[in-house]
């Protein structure tokens, strides 16, 4: 391959800018911008057609749990022992591959918010691959993908052009040998904890570094189904790495969580969002974007955080650290730009071991043959480019977030596509022959936009955007909830004539009334009478008044009703127990429990207390139709009312989503300040 043109990454001059968020009063100053821009407003780019119909998303509480996260895996009970029996070993070169603090990073323990992922995957934009806030466009970038899963940008694609030669073929050989052995166990596949426990007995030999390498990549980086096996696809990549291969996973990682991200916005698009939507599962390591929002949005963070030691990656501050959100809440603070943070790396942290690129000072910097590593890291992670996955090829565009690295915003360029074949896209992903030209901005330099590009992105917001809106109840389509209803009142129908022919038929029919312990028989003459006793205990003895005491309905015991010796008597009581059984439950999941309360009352989970007075209301078809009606209006009536208090709700909860993060912003700033005034005082 030969030598690539050199250029400029960034571009400086004097441009007319106003804040991102607050004052709309234009200055002039000289920004920094990445490249491409559009020059001319001539040259202003079109919406892309692909996202000019607005939509609206739902999203439900309980649809969280239909989303089914397979690549998020959570480390095995052995895992860190093994990464500590072989860390002396394998440390430099682990380090030589760029790889070390990404398996230290799969030693911590990343707790699941489903809240936040599904609140800002509904912001997704497949065309750009950003998240299409109310305020401003933001995405995860390699930068994200280097530092807070540790792997590394350069080095060779993931796919190899070549087949191995010599030792590395012999060693290729041997691992699928190796794996080939698992399909004869009686579990058939390379069942990842027997993986474990075989190579892990071994004493630190090639054999078992490339077992343990081949662990990592199918569990913690390039997970795959079917889950918990270690895939073959593996191996080869475990055996470049174990010679000290330097491999670009960062962008492959990321590739496969655009595309998992378009997947799930699409599923939402389509009501993946209700209770009652089909099962989805996603297999990109989505922990990556759950460590993102903490870091991004200071009101989304769990309140103990680690501390950081010196030498440990910066995930390890978020180990086991947990805060559930309700989704109201999460939109609520998506929509709002104060708790954003656009450059949390940028900001001291303990012990950590901040990136040379996060300068004091703002300084020019160009990628030569002898440029430090970490520059031209940060260089690729400027470059607008393609990012070849394992199965899938995305694209990059950072000019479109360049205020996450600390440039100023203008309109950005639209860029061709590269993704006719891995090969091409590589191309366009590799520097590695370039001399690249970019500003490192200061560390606290407060980015702005360009007064063309506020204009701009109005346009753009309300074209591309989404409508994102959450609901305290399943999201159910109102062609079910028709069916639903129709069923309901059917039933209800057929109960009443069953009740009226058990009453017409008591006479022919007194064998099969169930035996039950209530004191005084008398006292329940007329209670008798309905077959519905076939199905009830009582709770209580009647009082000496005469007033009947409820009778207990228990929906699980149904196996507690004595068994009748004639088969034809025994088929008519099951009969009407399971009809009953079936009504009971029609009523209670689909009438108001307070328009029932003169019938039903319970007071444990499964079980109603039934009166059987209650029954009496069904001795003709006129008065349940009546009792229908009466009871659809009360449930009109109170939906209409708990409509209105959700929206006084959810009000109330976005003002104080409002101040909280007002507030947190505030605090972090702070904290900030104090640190800069304490390491000057030092100085």
């Amino acid at each position: 391959m030969g030598e690539k043109a050199d250029r400029s990454l960034v571009e400086e001059w004097e441009a007319e800018m106003v804040a991102y968020a607050g004052s709309t009063e234009p200055y002039k100053r000289n920004g920094y911008f990445l490249n491409p821009i559009t020059i001319a407003d001539h040259e202003i780019q079109e919406i892309p057609s692909s996202t000019t119909q607005r939509t609206t998303i739902s999203l439900a509480s309980s649809g969280s749990s239909n989303v089914h996260f397979k690549g998020w895996a959570c480390p095995q009970r052995q895992w860190g022992h093994w990464v500590e029996k072989l860390q002396p070993i394998y440390e430099d070169l682990w380090k030589k591959a760029g790889i070390f603090d990404a398996i230290k990073a799969s030693t911590y323990k990343i707790r699941r918010d489903p809240s936040s992922i599904l609140g800002a995957a509904a912001f997704w934009c497949e065309s750009t691959n950003t998240f299409l806030f109310p305020w401003s466009e933001a995405t995860v970038t390699l930068e994200d993908v280097m530092i807070l899963g540790g792997f590394p940008v350069l080095g060779e694609p993931i796919k190899k052009r070549e087949p191995f030669e010599g030792e590395l073929q012999e060693l290729e050989k041997a691992m699928i040998a190796e794996h080939r052995k698992f399909n004869k166990t009686k579990w058939r596949k390379a069942d990842q904890t027997l993986w474990t426990r075989q190579f892990m007995e071994r004493e630190g030999d090639e054999l078992e570094h490339v077992g343990f390498l081949s662990l990592w990549l199918s569990r913690y980086v390039f997970p795959r189904h079917p889950e918990g096996i270690v895939g073959q696809y593996s191996i080869p990549i475990a055996v470049r790495l174990s010679r000290g291969v330097r491999i670009a996973i960062a962008p492959a990682i990321l590739a496969g969580l655009y595309r998992d991200l378009r997947v799930l916005k699409d599923y939402l698009r389509c009501g993946g969002g209700a209770q009652e939507a089909a099962p989805l599962a996603l297999w990109a390591p989505f922990s990556i974007l759950q460590v993102w929002l903490w870091e991004r949005f200071v009101a989304l963070r769990p309140k103990a955080l680690n501390y950081v030691n010196s030498g440990e990656p910066r995930v390890a501050r978020w180990h086991d650290a947990a805060k559930k959100l309700e989704l109201p809440f999460v939109i609520s603070v998506l929509e709002l730009p104060d708790s954003f943070q656009w450059r949390p790396y940028a900001i001291s942290l303990d012990s950590w071991c901040m990136p040379s690129f996060y300068k004091e000072k703002g300084e020019w910097i160009c990628t030569g043959p002898l440029a430090n590593e970490e520059f031209v890291s940060f260089a690729r992670c400027l470059t607008p480019c393609e990012l070849v996955g394992l199965d899938c090829i995305e694209q990059y565009l950072p000019h479109w977030v360049a205020m996450q690295f600390g440039l100023d915003q203008d309109i950005p360029d639209a860029i061709s596509r590269s993704n006719s074949s891995w090969e091409a896209a590589w191309e366009s992903y590799d520097t590695s022959g370039s001399c690249l030209k970019f500003f490192a901005p200061p560390r606290l330099y407060e980015s702005d936009v360009t007064k063309r590009y506020s204009a701009w992105w109005k346009q753009h917001r309300l074209a591309c955007s989404d409508e994102v809106i959450t609901v305290s109840r399943p999201c159910v389509s109102l062609k079910n909830a028709k069916k639903s209803d129709e069923l309901v009142l059917e039933k209800t129908n057929e109960s009443v004539e069953l009740l009226d022919n058990e009453q017409a038929n008591d006479t022919e029919d007194k064998d099969d009334i169930a035996h039950m312990e209530l004191g005084d028989p008398s006292e329940i003459g007329n209670v008798c009478k309905r077959r519905v006793i076939n199905v009830v205990k009582p709770s209580e003895n009647v009082s000496p008044g005469g007033t009947l005491k409820k009778l207990k309905l228990s929906v699980m015991g149904w196996e507690n009703i004595k068994q009748k010796p004639n088969a034809l008597r025994k088929s008519k009581v099951e009969k009407k127990k399971r009809f009953l059984k079936d009504f009971a439950n029609d009523l209670s999941c689909n009438m108001h429990s307070e328009s029932l309360n003169f019938f039903f009352y319970g007071k444990d989970a499964g079980d109603f207390a039934m009166y059987p007075s209650g029954f009496e209301e069904f001795e003709g078809v006129s008065t349940h139709t009546g009792f229908i009606m009466r009871n659809r209006r009360e449930t009109t009536q109170m939906i209409s009312e708990d409509s209105q208090l959700e929206m006084q709700i959810k009000a109330l909860k976005k003002e104080i989503a409002e101040m909280q993060a007002k507030l947190m912003n505030l605090e972090s700033l702070q904290d900030e300040q104090s640190k800069s005034e304490v390491s000057s005082s030092d100085e």
